[in-house]
């Protein structure tokens, strides 16, 4: 199932992305996906899905603020349900499908916002969220611990998180990865991205023919102990 969304950018140059995590005016072009708590997540076509995890699309952060106008502490605030996120966590390998589903979030930003916050904002954020899994985990009755990761989807716009349990042993990419203990060198790679306030139509019609080079994802990887 595929949801794309095009918007007009504040130059009024009409732009398009999957999974946007920010609406200006948005038209659906195609059925629509929701999960728990009506949050919409957006399918990208198959062949542009090399390097997203599979099985199930995350959810996302949806910002009705005209990203212009959010300051930085309006943007954190609307940021903390992630936060406080209740966490999923699986008794069994089987239970992969319903971790990626319940602990997997997408948040977007513009360029306007991301203009007025530094990287260190976003690892406060994140350390934040990663004290709330560890405090989760230690109450857990289960005997295991679980693999936090954070990477970037540019072709979304989006930072993306996620946690399995640490019986996995691999993240859930269809492309190589490059696993990294950098958190900061993942959020500048997401606050720097061109693509933030979504890919200009006119760029994807201009796509040449896709390398055949394999595309290398990188991610940060942090085990949450039980």
């Amino acid at each position: 199932m595929k949801f794309q969304v095009i918007f007009e950018s504040s130059s009024g140059s009409p732009t398009t992305s999957y999974n946007t995590a920010f609406t200006h005016r948005a038209y659906a072009l195609g059925p629509q996906k929701r999960f728990r708590r009506s949050r919409c997540c957006g399918q990208p076509p198959s062949e542009v899905r090399e390097c997203e995890e599979r099985y199930v699309n995350p959810r996302e952060k949806l910002f009705k603020h005209k990203g212009a106008y959010m300051n930085k502490a309006d943007y954190f605030n609307n940021l903390n349900e992630i936060i406080i996120d209740t966490l999923f966590i699986g008794k069994t390998k089987d239970d992969l499908k319903t971790e990626i589903a319940n602990n997997t979030w997408g948040i977007g930003i513009t360029n306007e916002v991301a203009a007025r916050i530094e990287t260190n904002d976003f690892i406060l954020f994140l350390n934040k969220v990663i004290q709330n899994r560890e405090h989760q985990i230690t109450q857990s009755t289960l005997d295991h611990g679980m693999l936090f990761y954070v990477w970037v989807d540019h072709l979304a716009g989006q930072l993306r998180l996620n946690l399995i349990s640490d019986y996995h042993t691999k993240l859930p990419f269809g492309c190589d990865i490059e696993i990294t203990d950098n958190l900061e060198s993942i959020i500048t790679e997401f606050i720097l991205s061109p693509f933030l306030n979504g890919i200009p139509i006119q760029e994807q019609e201009e796509v040449e023919e896709p390398s055949n080079e394999p595309f290398l994802q990188r991610v940060y990887l942090k085990t949450i102990c039980k």
